[in-house]
């Protein structure tokens, strides 16, 4: 990991934090009057209910994102971390816009397609990070500090 171990433990947390509002969004999908063609069956659930369900674990992501970029910036993380939680933090939000834009304009299907699509922007974002935190992006172009070109500088020391 290129982090501190608790900051690794909080990206793992937003992972499962999105992956929950995911499942909560589906549900709120099946619920309402784009879960299939006119004749599909509902869930049966209250929209109203699993819709505040699905806001409350977005606004949970959203603390937990803004706190990572707090702590990010705090311990000096790599700069391609800084700048990944940064793009989740802007995709979440865009996406919390668009989820308030269809709740108050009736479900617009054109909208709710685009939700549907910025869902799968923010599971991208979150599974970005989440490699990044770990090391397992940038290494090779250098983009994660100074870890692969001081072992580049070190086998080259040894030869």
């Amino acid at each position: 990991p290129v982090v501190r171990p608790e900051l690794l433990l909080l990206g793992r947390g937003l992972v499962a934090v999105v992956a929950a509002t995911l499942v909560a969004g589906t549900v709120v999908t099946g619920s309402g009057p784009h879960s299939g063609d006119p004749s599909a069956s509902r869930f049966g659930l209250d929209p109203a209910t699993v819709t505040q369900l699905h806001a409350d674990l977005v606004f949970l992501l959203l603390g937990g994102t803004g706190g990572l970029l707090l702590a990010l910036r705090a311990t000096g993380a790599p700069t391609l971390v800084r700048r990944r939680a940064a793009v989740l933090a802007g995709v979440v939000l865009a996406q919390g816009g668009l989820g308030y834009l269809q709740y108050f304009t009736g479900l617009p299907a054109a909208v709710v397609a685009v939700h549907l699509l910025g869902a799968c922007a923010v599971w991208i974002a979150v599974l970005r990070l989440l490699l990044a935190m770990s090391g397992a992006a940038g290494e090779s172009s250098g983009q994660n500090g100074s870890r692969a070109s001081t072992a580049t500088a070190t086998n080259s020391s040894v030869r």
